[in-house]
């Protein structure tokens, strides 16, 4: 039997067997859970209204009081179930959760940087360290999605590779939670993500770092990287097929114009084409030799206009679905001329996302940066304006992008 409760009316031992919303859109990673401790009831109180609690599964010393309480709130008011949160209080759980995620991108970076150094001088990659890395930045996706999409913005040019790799894995878990997958497909998206790229490290610099086109002889030796990369996993054993998988195939595309292969369809990893899409979202948005950044907007339309046939219609448009029509991150103009930043999604209203106001009208940043939600009521600040355009890092200005989102101008 299920009783439909308040969030303010759940406590420890009961069993949620259902929310006011897709479990996707949550930050449980499993449907129909236990709460087990204070952590998972404040997350049920940021993200629900009403929940659906499994009488027979709760501890048996709450279903009496689950049966009085479920009676009482039959008698109250209703409310719209789907209600959004204010914007800012979506813009203080990102917040809440920033410096966590931080603090762990932090780190995971300098674990990428010293797994490449490693791999490069020959030694074995140790299986146990990339998982327990890719455990923590998966905790941080499970708390708050929109705050570790947002440090993905956070693009030093020294550290280029390693914030790839982490980019990749973090949105690769992202986008196969989205997907319905299992928590142990997740941990191989996001070790493949980290791991994607390690066969790099046997190509010379002077071919990964050419500003200009390659030849035909420094194509094919950039080619060879995901091969290299299945070597360098095999010595060191242990690895997980489903990661040596994607490290080996996330170039291979479904119309067999792919490499290392040239494989087709069903021949390839579902995973792998996973991370292979992320792969490439990633490196459009990113600032690499000869190819400017794109805005994420515009990189999702490039996918949808030119890699159908790679990567198949279906998988893209779910992909656009997960990372929202405007992108958490994307600049955009709005009609009146203002310019705002991505930073949070309306499930209703997919283009009408939360910004954070960056420039007024006459081009002047704001000081305190307000939040406006171009979903709000009528009448209400922004629920008259619309986007006008999405806009590209360098048609706003890398530099300023790069001041918006440090983290102290926003914790």
């Amino acid at each position: 039997m299920k009783c439909k409760l308040r969030v303010t009316d759940v406590s420890t031992g009961m069993y949620v067997a259902e929310l006011d919303r897709p479990w996707l859109e949550s930050p449980f990673l499993f449907q129909g859970f236990t709460v087990e401790s204070r952590r998972e009831l404040s997350q049920l109180r940021e993200t629900c209204q009403y929940v659906f609690v499994d009488l027979e599964r709760s501890r048996s010393d709450l279903q009496s009081r689950i049966r009085r309480q479920a009676v009482l709130d039959r008698g109250k008011p209703s409310q719209t179930v789907q209600e959004e949160a204010p914007p800012e209080h979506r813009f203080k759980a990102i917040k809440r959760e920033l410096a966590r995620a931080l603090d762990i991108r932090e780190k995971t970076r300098q674990y990428v940087d010293v797994l490449m150094d490693d791999a490069r001088l020959g030694k074995h990659v140790s299986v146990q360290g990339v998982k327990t890395v890719v455990t923590e930045l998966l905790d941080t996706i499970l708390i708050n999605p929109s705050a570790s999409l947002w440090l993905i913005q956070l693009r030093e040019k020294d550290h280029h590779t390693a914030q790839h790799a982490i980019n990749t894995a973090v949105i690769g878990m992202i986008f196969a939670r989205h997907e319905g997958l299992d928590r142990d497909a997740i941990e191989s998206v996001g070790m493949g993500g980290l791991l994607h790229d390690i066969g790099k490290v046997k190509v010379p610099r002077s071919v990964l770092h050419r500003e200009g086109p390659l030849s035909e002889d420094e194509l094919k030796l950039m080619r060879t990287h995901p091969e290299q990369g299945l070597r360098l996993l095999e010595q060191s054993g242990g690895v997980p097929e489903p990661v040596k998988r994607i490290v080996v195939q996330h170039h291979e595309r479904l119309d067999g114009s792919g490499y290392p292969r040239s494989l087709v369809d069903r021949q390839i990893d579902s995973l792998a084409l996973l991370v292979g899409l992320v792969d490439l979202y990633d490196a459009m948005c990113g600032d690499w030799p000869g190819n400017p950044a794109l805005s994420p907007h515009r990189a999702l339309a490039k996918l949808r206009r030119e890699e159908e046939k790679g990567f198949g219609r279906e998988r893209i448009e779910r992909f656009i679905k997960c990372m929202g029509v405007y992108p958490i991150g994307t600049v955009v103009r709005l009609s009146n001329g203002a310019k705002g930043m991505v930073v949070s999604h309306n499930r209703t209203s997919r283009l009408k996302p939360v910004l954070m106001m960056v420039e007024d009208p006459r081009g002047t940043p704001y000081r305190k940066r307000p939040l406006v939600d171009l979903a709000g009521p009528r009448g209400s600040s922004g629920a008259e304006w619309q986007i006008e355009s999405a806009l590209d890092p360098a048609e706003f200005g890398e530099d300023k992008i790069r001041t918006i989102t440090t983290t102290e101008t926003i914790l």
